[in-house]
């Protein structure tokens, strides 16, 4: 299930090729293929972190939707959850830098696997030059 609209996609297509540095993290090749289809220059990861992916319990049934973070320090993360007459509900909340709990820990998780998404890059070009 995703809650990607073309709206979203729309919008990084605007400000892709400005020099920003778009970071996507994905949880399918479906999505992945649908970005890398719309938004150039944009980098894609899938997070280490499993369980932020995976449902709660059955009779919660909230799941991630969306995270969007803005220079590394303000962030809007998404859920949302089918209700049991097949509408849909949801609910989001926007943070900026590490002044609350909540924020600091998702902030620092997500960038661990920006990080290391970076690392990968930086290795990547070290063994082209020496080729």
């Amino acid at each position: 299930m995703s809650v990607l609209v073309e709206d979203t996609l729309d919008r990084l297509a605007a400000v892709s090729g400005r020099g920003l540095s778009i970071y996507v993290g994905t949880v399918s090749e479906e999505i992945s293929e649908r970005i890398d289809a719309t938004v150039s220059d944009v980098q894609r990861f899938e997070s280490w972190i499993e369980w932020l992916w995976t449902p709660g319990e059955p009779d919660e049934a909230w799941t991630l939707g969306q995270i969007l973070i803005v220079d590394r320090n303000g962030m809007l993360v998404s859920a949302h959850r089918k209700t049991p007459h097949g509408g849909s509900e949801d609910t989001a909340i926007w943070t900026t830098g590490g002044g609350n709990g909540l924020g600091m820990v998702a902030e620092r998780l997500l960038n661990a696997s920006i990080d290391r998404l970076e690392k990968t890059e930086c290795e990547d070009d070290d063994r082209e030059e020496d080729v």
